[in-house]
């Protein structure tokens, strides 16, 4: 996770950049505020240096406090850990796309790999796992 370092954004941009990815929740609310690491400490019942580590990914929270963290900021579990389940059309075709090259130039069993480790990720997404399957069918 890339930190804000005190850049000051209109809300609308770090918005985006928290969707893009270069931006963590963390960046978001760091940037609103100075004091959000005492009030998140007290709400999760850890200390402000267990907040400041989380941070600077020098530590990161228990699982157990992670419900709590996402109500902290209003947000979904999966937004604060940055999962998507779904992909969208376009990166789906882009993907394929690149699987289809790699299976060309790389080795069977490293492109293999590759779409395993992508079925996983996004293992509730059915167009994309349909593609998955059409590529081991066109190229087993």
């Amino acid at each position: 996770m890339i930190m804000a370092q005190n850049a000051f954004y209109p809300e609308d941009v770090l918005i985006e950049k928290m969707e893009s990815g270069e931006y963590g929740w963390l960046d978001y609310v760091n940037h609103f505020s100075a004091e959000w690491q005492d009030e998140l400490a007290e709400y999760s019942g850890v200390s402000k240096a267990s907040v400041s580590k989380w941070e600077t990914a020098a530590t990161y929270p228990d699982i157990t406090l992670l419900p709590r963290l996402a109500a902290f900021f209003d947000i979904s579990i999966d937004e604060l850990m940055g999962y998507e389940p779904q992909m969208d059309r376009e990166d789906i075709r882009k993907l394929y796309r690149k699987l289809t090259r790699d299976f060309a130039e790389k080795p069977f069993e490293e492109v293999m790999k590759d779409c395993r480790d992508i079925a996983g990720k996004y293992c509730s997404c059915a167009p994309l796992l349909f593609q998955i399957g059409s590529l081991f069918v066109n190229h087993c």
